[in-house]
């Protein structure tokens, strides 16, 4: 963060360029893990990206609770839309990059 706030900076003072795009199921069994995510990572990197969304909740092109929503053969979300499977975000976490 800047110091003025207004804007994503590097540790060193220069600009961070927000380029990427969104992964609708990067956490859903659609993508494997984590063969699929690294081609994709592999792939966008490439393609000069610098970040990339991952949307960790329900999807809006599909009713709630669809099984292509699922990891593991488990929904995330229970009633309530509340987190009841916490250790399926984890991969996430796994993510080539997300330990520094």
């Amino acid at each position: 963060m800047s110091g003025d706030r207004r804007y994503l900076e590097h540790i060193d003072g220069t600009p961070f360029m927000w380029l990427g795009d969104t992964w609708w199921m990067g956490l859903a069994g659609r993508l494997p893990w984590p063969e699929g995510f690294k081609t994709l990572t592999t792939d966008r990197v490439a393609k000069g990206f610098s970040v990339i969304q991952i949307v960790a909740g329900l999807y809006p092109d599909m009713m709630p609770f669809d099984p292509q929503g699922c990891k593991r053969g488990r929904i995330p979300l229970g009633r309530g839309l509340h987190p009841n499977q916490p250790r399926l975000f984890r991969s996430g976490r796994q993510a080539p990059g997300l330990d520094r």
